[in-house]
C-alpha cells in the first residue's frame, strides 16, 4: 500500500533516518540499563501541540490528532494515532515521513491488546509523558486508568525524564532546524515592523504575520498573543499594555493608531522546532523611556548567552540585574526555555527606579545578526527571544 500513496517528504522538514537511529540506539541503550521492556509515550496537542514533543521526538509524526507510542526495547515502534476514519486504508503520515511504518487508529483497548501481544503483560513499562509549568501533564487521567486496568500485572515507572534528558542535547541537523525556525521568525519580524501602521486593524496585523510563517515553510502554528494601545499615563493601561492576549481575544478589529505599542508573542514550528518570539513595535516615534529599557534588554541578552555559553553552564544570573537597575526598569524577566519547563531570572525593582516609572519587558530582544542560538555542548532546546524594538 505505502508504494502507492504520493511522497510527501520532499515538500516537508525531513530529518534523517541517521538521526532516528541516533535516537533510538540511546533511548534503548536507557531503557536496557533500567529493564525496561517498552515505552508507552503518550501525545496529545495540550500546550499549542507541545504534548506531541515525546511522540514527535521518536517517530517524526507531531499530529494534531495526538497519538500514543509503543516503544519497545527491540523491534517495530508502532504508532496509534488519528480516529478510524483518518487511518484507513492508510494513514497520511505514512507519505510524510520513513521513520516509522506501523501507523494505527487510536484507541486504549488497541494499545493494551498490542502490549500483550508483544509478550509484556507481565513486563517492566515506562510511561513518557510531557508537561510544562504553563499547562500541566498532557498525561489524560482515564487512559492512564485504562492502560493500567488492562495490564494489572505489568510495571509501570515514569520515565518522562529519560526522554526529556535525551531531547536536551541537539544534534547538528535539530540545530540546523531551529536555525531554520529562527529565521523564519526573523521574518515574521520584519513583516510586524513593515505591516504596523495607522490605521491597520489588529486582525490584518495578526493575519500578516502568519502568512510569513506558512509561506516560509513553517507549520500552521496559530500561536500569536497581541495587544495593542496607545501610551499615556493611565496606570491601568499601562498594565494591560504588559502582555499580548490570548484568542480568542486577540485579534481584535481594532485599528492601530499613531502612538500605540503593539505587543506581541508568538511562536514559529518549523519541523517541529519551535523559536518562541516576545517583540514589541512603537506605530511611530517611541519614548526615550522605552529606548532605554530596550538597551537593557540587548545587555541583558548578551549576558544571559555568555554565561549559558560556559562549559560548565553559569548559574550566577546576577550580571544581568545592573542593566535593568541602571534604565529604571521596574521589573525584566529574561526567558531561556528548557525542554521540561522555563524558570525565568526575574528582576525585582530597585532603589535607583525612576519615580512613575512602571513598565515591565519580557523577554530578550532578537539580534538582528543571529536569530537563533545554542550553545555546545551544553545545548539549548528552545529560546525565547524578542522584547522590543522600534521599527
Amino acid at each position: 500500500m505505502k508504494a502507492e500513496i504520493m511522497d510527501l517528504k520532499p515538500y516537508l522538514p525531513q530529518l534523517s533516518v541517521a538521526e532516528r537511529d541516533r535516537r533510538w540506539s540511546a533511548t534503548r541503550e536507557r531503557m536496557a540499563a533500567k529493564g525496561l521492556d517498552c515505552l508507552v509515550v503518550w501525545g496529545n496537542t495540550i500546550s499549542q501541540g507541545l504534548g506531541m514533543t515525546n511522540v514527535r521526538y521518536l517517530t517524526q509524526v507531531g499530529s494534531w490528532h495526538g497519538g500514543v507510542a509503543l516503544f519497545p526495547l527491540a523491534g517495530e515502534v508502532t504508532l496509534f494515532s488519528a480516529p478510524r476514519h483518518m487511518s484507513l486504508p492508510y494513514n497520511g503520515y505514512l507519505a510524510a515521513q520513513d521513520w516509522i511504518q506501523d501507523i494505527r487508529p487510536f484507541s486504549m483497548k488497541a494499545i493494551v491488546e498490542e502490549i500483550k501481544a508483544r509478550g509484556f503483560e507481565r513486563g517492566r513499562i515506562g510511561v513518557v509523558s510531557y508537561g510544562n509549568v504553563v499547562a500541566g501533564n498532557n498525561l489524560t487521567y482515564h487512559d492512564y486508568l485504562d492502560l493500567q486496568a488492562g495490564l494489572r500485572d505489568a510495571t509501570f515507572t515514569d520515565e518522562s525524564e529519560m526522554v526529556e534528558e535525551l531531547r536536551r542535547t541537539k544534534s547538528p541537523e535539530e540545530i540546523a532546524m531551529l536555525e531554520k525556525s529562527g529565521a523564519i521568525a526573523r521574518k515574521v519580524v520584519d513583516t510586524m515592523i513593515q505591516t504596523a501602521a495607522p490605521g491597520v486593524r489588529e486582525n490584518e496585523l495578526y493575519a500578516a504575520m502568519i502568512r510569513t510563517q506558512l509561506v516560509e515553510g513553517a507549520e500552521p502554528n496559530i500561536f500569536i498573543l497581541m495587544s495593542s494601545g496607545p501610551l499615556g499615563t493611565n496606570g491601568d493601561l499601562k498594565r494591560r499594555l504588559l502582555h499580548g492576549n490570548d484568542q480568542p481575544l486577540c485579534p481584535s478589529q481594532r485599528p492601530l493608531e499613531r502612538g500605540d505599542l503593539v505587543i506581541c508573542e508568538f511562536h514559529v514550528s518549523y519541523g517541529g522546532y519551535l523559536s518562541a518570539v516576545e517583540f514589541t513595535v512603537a506605530v511611530g516615534k517611541p519614548p526615550q523611556e522605552l529606548r532605554d529599557l530596550h538597551a537593557a534588554a540587548v545587555e541583558c541578552l548578551q549576558a544571559a548567552v555568555e554565561n549559558a555559553a560556559r562549559e560548565p553552564p553559569c548559574t550566577n544570573w546576577r550580571p544581568l540585574c545592573a542593566p535593568p537597575s541602571r534604565a529604571g526598569a521596574w521589573t525584566i524577566s529574561s526567558w531561556v526555555f528548557t525542554t521540561t519547563a522555563f524558570l525565568p531570572p526575574t528582576f525585582q525593582p530597585s532603589s535607583t527606579n525612576r519615580a512613575g516609572a512602571a513598565w515591565r519587558v519580557t523577554g530578550c530582544p532578537i539580534l538582528p545578526w543571529k536569530n537563533t542560538w545554542s550553545s555546545e555542548p551544553t545545548s539549548i532546546s528552545t529560546t525565547r527571544t524578542g522584547a522590543g524594538t522600534w521599527g
